[in-house]
């Protein structure tokens, strides 16, 4: 595979060209940064977000367990006041909350799905040993999860675990509102990056296509003046080597010229001898 993007790159007179380097690196330092940095703000809030979500849950949870336990909820069930508030808390966070007696009985359920089960969880039998919150989220955060213990104000003693789960739905929703939003200005400022990175790689190639220039006009004879493009480093160095070139194929040229013309001259006065020798001798024959 790598063999063949590599002659691939060879052979395309395209991805050989400066110029097209040059626009691609300004296009992926454009786009990269901005990219990150948006996906950064984003993941920054979702955990933001789910962390208030969670803490606010979990102390209206509280406040609730606190007073089932005051009105006994656990050992009567019955108490439509507490059971509205649990519906209440419930559909607040767009949740399910069951209360699970010391037995790991559940009492009360805000679906009525499994009132009179046993339950038992990792996060509730720890909850109901050492009396502290627990809290778990599932693999793709389409909910939080989280134990909150009944507790006796009295003797601190936990009589029951409040189970609840609340949807992150809205956090979601706003995640992928603010993800479309970004990419709205992500591909703006892409069109805006593409057109910079277009002139500013047409003007940092423009050096380079005056020593092409200057080359193709050194073709038609030695007699062009020294040409120096200072723009780059690397571009100076070029044309210094290459006026040194010019300088030395000039002497070379002249060298042949004066060494032709010395020939010539040479060749001239036996020649002119033989002609008039030639001369004579047919004067003489006729």
């Amino acid at each position: 595979m790598k063999t063949v993007i590599a002659f691939f790159i060879r052979e395309s007179r395209v991805l050989k060209s400066l110029k097209f380097r040059i626009f691609i690196l300004m296009m992926l330092v454009g786009a990269i940064p901005c990219i990150i940095l948006t996906e950064s703000i984003i993941l920054n809030y979702r955990s933001r977000a789910l962390s208030v979500r969670t803490t606010e849950a979990m102390n209206q949870s509280r406040i609730l367990a606190n007073h089932l336990q005051a009105a006994g909820f656990l050992k009567k069930s019955d108490n439509e006041t507490i059971l509205g508030e649990l519906n209440q808390l419930s559909s607040i966070y767009d949740g399910r909350i069951l209360l699970i007696d010391g037995d790991f009985l559940v009492v009360s359920d805000t679906y009525d799905m499994s009132v009179g089960k046993t339950m038992i969880s990792k996060e509730i039998i720890e909850c109901m040993i050492s009396g502290s919150s627990a809290t778990v989220a599932d693999g793709k955060e389409k909910y939080i999860e989280f134990a909150v213990p009944v507790q006796n104000p009295d003797t601190g003693q936990t009589t029951g675990v409040m189970f609840m789960s609340a949807s992150t739905d809205t956090i979601r929703d706003s995640v992928d509102i603010f993800r479309r939003k970004a990419w709205i200005i992500i591909i703006t400022a892409a069109i805006f990056v593409f057109f910079i990175s277009i002139g500013i790689s047409s003007l940092l190639v423009r050096p380079f296509g005056r020593v092409t220039k200057a080359i193709v006009a050194a073709q038609e004879g030695f007699d062009a003046e020294l040409v120096s493009i200072p723009d780059y480093t690397e571009t100076e160095a070029i044309m210094t080597a290459f006026n040194k070139l010019m300088t030395d194929m000039k002497v070379l040229d002249d060298s042949r010229q004066e060494f032709v013309a010395n020939v010539s001259h040479e060749l001239k006065t036996p020649l002119a001898s033989m002609k008039v020798l030639a001369d004579s001798i047919r004067g003489d024959d006729s």
